[in-house]
């Protein structure tokens, strides 16, 4: 009982979270919630037609893989456009990577990040370190701004670009393509 009691705080702490950010375009639009009898709560969000990020690096498909640098790079700036977002409200999202952003394929076919989850978020101005630790957080793994109180550093830019740097290379290397020119 007390890990579905954890589970439903966990999922309303995201739902309460979300909602007020639904305008932001880079982040998933979650509008609210409705408790349905035979399944709990269910989150009420925008439809997105595409799959996670980590689905689409899968070596399976085809998606990412037939991708040009242009359009790499779109979904690599709308990420960053996503975190941005989080940063200028002073949120931190403790939980990114890849299976926590979804592609959304738009009317003209183009494809655009979603970043989505907020169950481990915090806004900074109204949280301690001391607490998201004892939450949530692994001690040792926080992110640099919870660790030393920065809202927005260069080391949050730094390890963004090694991730994505990471993730469009080791494609690039899979699928035979040379991609240096990055």
């Amino acid at each position: 009982m007390t890990n579905t009691i954890e589970t439903e705080e966990a999922l309303l702490h995201e739902i309460a979270f979300s909602c007020p950010l639904a305008h932001m375009h880079y982040l998933i639009s979650v509008y609210g919630s409705v408790r349905l009898p035979q399944y709990d709560i269910g989150i009420i969000m925008k439809y997105i037609n595409g799959s996670s990020l980590a689905a689409a690096l899968n070596d399976k498909s085809t998606i990412i893989h037939n991708f040009s640098i242009r359009e790499r790079l779109e979904i690599t700036l709308s990420i960053a456009k996503g975190l941005v977002e989080l940063y200028l409200v002073y949120i931190v999202h403790r939980d990114f990577k890849v299976e926590n952003v979804l592609l959304f394929q738009s009317s003209n076919g183009s494809y655009i990040s979603k970043i989505a989850n907020f169950d481990l978020s915090y806004q900074l101005a109204i949280v301690s370190a001391t607490f998201v630790k004892d939450f949530g957080g692994t001690v040792g793994y926080d992110v640099l701004e919870i660790v030393r109180y920065i809202f927005f550093s260069f080391y949050s830019l730094r390890t963004f670009g090694n991730q994505m740097y990471f993730y469009w290379y080791e494609i690039g290397m899979n699928s035979g393509k040379v991609h240096y020119a990055l």
